[in-house]
């Protein structure tokens, strides 16, 4: 094995709940499937770029932690998970088990702690390893050796690539300092304190210049600012606090396999059906693209194959003329209102919001 990809799949939910939820892609039965489909369009799209040997996904076990028990409010201000991305959550790990893809969880450890372990095994293995998450926590999990990278989805659309430089170019520290960073600063999505007053650019000058929350903290009487000093001396023990909050474990009782991370796709017409339940006909016909990394020893299906087949009585639809297809591209008032009146004009229209 040469390439592995681990995702975070509780976080990269998460983050596509989040994204896309203004859109409120439903079924035609009103069933939520915004979080699914962002879910499996970054790792379709991830796929495309990454092209990897392997593939596992993590997922949390709970919501209580070792963490928790370093510090009780430990994401004790987030609110329990909403209905609706309950129900996509259940069928993200439907598909992805559906899919024949790997999955690990740990009890008392979160997913990151996890992807972490795994990274590191493989890493050390000789493997080249991508993260994909909505967790920039997991910057600190990036190597020095360039072995680690990560592709975070971006709330704009597609991945945004990390490698040591571009963390750095991002919040201005390494990805070995990640822990120090958020000891110091705190990360409040994550309810971790940190030292009260200071922010990125407080935290990133100091680490500039002593490296480690440690050697901070030991030179404190060096530090300008009467402030910024007493805050450091008075919050110290919530500071190292806070940096072992954010710190992701690489000992977690998980063992990577290259085997164990190869996928195995028993069933490919129950994925279909999963992508024709949910009305993903765009993910349906760019199938054959994507299920040589599923399916051994796939040739490439024509579409037809995929195609759903229509029930014994149902009417015949009407064949659409297959006119040469001209796009404009809409960017002022006065184009827009041009489109609205050949519309208007047309009787009938369709819009594509998936893309």
């Amino acid at each position: 094995m040469k390439q592995l990809v681990l995702i975070d799949g509780h976080s990269l939910a998460y983050r596509m709940y989040f994204a896309l939820e203004r859109t409120g892609m439903k079924t035609s039965k009103k069933e939520p499937t915004w979080a699914i489909f962002g879910f499996f369009k970054a790792l379709f799209e991830l796929l495309g770029r990454v092209q990897p040997d392997g593939i596992a996904v993590a997922f949390d076990m709970g919501r209580i932690t070792f963490r928790n028990e370093i510090y009780p409010d430990y994401k004790a201000h987030r609110d329990d998970m909403p209905d609706d991305m309950r129900q996509q959550m259940a069928a993200i790990r439907e598909g992805v088990e559906l899919l024949g893809i790997p999955v690990f969880g740990v009890e008392h450890f979160e997913a990151d702690d996890v992807i972490g372990t795994l990274a590191r095994q493989a890493a050390e293995d000789g493997v080249n390893v991508v993260i994909l998450t909505g967790d920039q926590d997991a910057f600190q999990i990036i190597d020095e050796a360039g072995r680690i990278s990560l592709l975070v989805p971006s709330f704009k659309g597609g991945l945004s690539e990390y490698d040591r430089q571009k963390v750095f170019e991002k919040w201005g520290v390494y990805p070995e300092q990640v822990t120090d960073f958020k000891g110091l600063k705190g990360d409040p999505s994550d309810n971790i304190p940190g030292v009260p007053g200071v922010g990125d650019k407080t935290a990133a000058k100091l680490l500039a210049d002593y490296k480690n929350l440690e050697n901070v903290l030991a030179h404190v009487d060096q530090i300008n600012g009467a402030k910024l000093k007493e805050r450091l001396i008075q919050f110290k023990e919530q500071a190292l606090m806070s940096k072992a909050l954010a710190t992701i474990r690489y000992d977690v009782p998980v063992t990577f396999g290259k085997d164990a991370c190869r996928l195995a796709m028993e069933d490919e017409a129950a994925f279909k059906a999963f992508m024709t339940r949910h009305e993903f006909r765009s993910f349906l016909t760019q199938w054959p693209e994507w299920r040589k990394f599923f399916v051994t020893g796939a040739a490439t299906a024509s579409v037809d194959e995929l195609a759903p087949v229509a029930e014994a009585g149902s009417p015949t639809l009407p064949t659409l003329i297959n006119d040469a297809v001209a796009f404009d591209v809409v960017t002022d008032q006065k184009a827009l209102a041009a489109v609205c009146k050949a519309i208007e004009k047309a009787g009938v229209f369709a819009f594509d919001y998936e893309t």
